[in-house]
């Protein structure tokens, strides 16, 4: 997707909720950005997410 982005737009920013910010984070670690905005009402999302795959 982000390949496909950058073929058509100039610049991109990055609008991620809740897990999908988490994951946007590990997934586009290495990316710039032209704006990014992450929200989550979840403070420690990396501690849930490693709680839930415990229980699963």
């Amino acid at each position: 997707m982000l390949l496909y982005a950058r073929q058509g737009w100039g610049s991109i920013a990055l609008r991620a909720t809740s897990i999908g910010a988490w994951f946007s984070m590990q997934a586009f670690a290495e990316e710039k950005f032209e704006k990014a905005l992450f929200v989550s009402p979840v403070l420690g999302m990396e501690k849930l997410i490693r709680n839930i795959a415990r229980i699963t």
